[in-house]
């Protein structure tokens, strides 16, 4: 047997950079496939990656984000919940999350994102208990955004 890859497998290799690599066809979050390249620091931390590819876990759509997650998670929880939890939800994204982490894509989404606006929110002397909201709402967004792998944490 060669030491070739099946069609599809996916592959590990170093750059001429000196970073690892992890290429593999993966599910996207609605159906299809697609190639998608992985860096890595070492061989070890590419093959990991790799595997997550191999076990057929979706990764979200790269252009997707924050503001166009929320909007999507607001239609969808809207029949979930009561009409003014679904006030308060819209009210908060409307006003806080959408203006200052909106532009950032989902899957780049940092706890250092999160806490920075948190503090720029602080900073801005808006109330600790609106705060407190805030960041319920962006917990429950990305709760949901987990449950559907489109992020790998909250």
């Amino acid at each position: 047997m060669s030491g070739r890859n099946i069609n599809g497998e996916g592959s590990v290799y170093q750059r001429k950079d000196g970073r690892w690599v992890a290429a593999a066809y993966v599910p996207v979050v609605g159906g299809s496939v697609r190639r998608q390249a992985l860096y890595a620091k070492t061989r070890a931390e590419a093959s990991e990656l790799l595997d997550r590819a191999e076990k057929h876990i979706p990764v979200a759509p790269t252009s997707l984000t924050v503001a166009g997650y929320l909007d999507e998670w607001l239609i969808h929880v809207r029949q979930h919940v009561r009409a003014t939890t679904w006030e308060a939800y819209e009210r908060n994204v409307r006003l806080y999350l959408i203006p200052r982490i909106g532009r950032k894509k989902l899957t780049r989404l940092t706890v250092r994102d999160v806490r920075l606006m948190i503090d720029a929110l602080r900073a801005e002397g808006i109330g600790a208990r609106t705060i407190q909201y805030v960041h319920a709402t962006l917990r429950a967004a990305l709760e949901h955004a987990y449950r559907e792998e489109l992020v790998s944490r909250n």
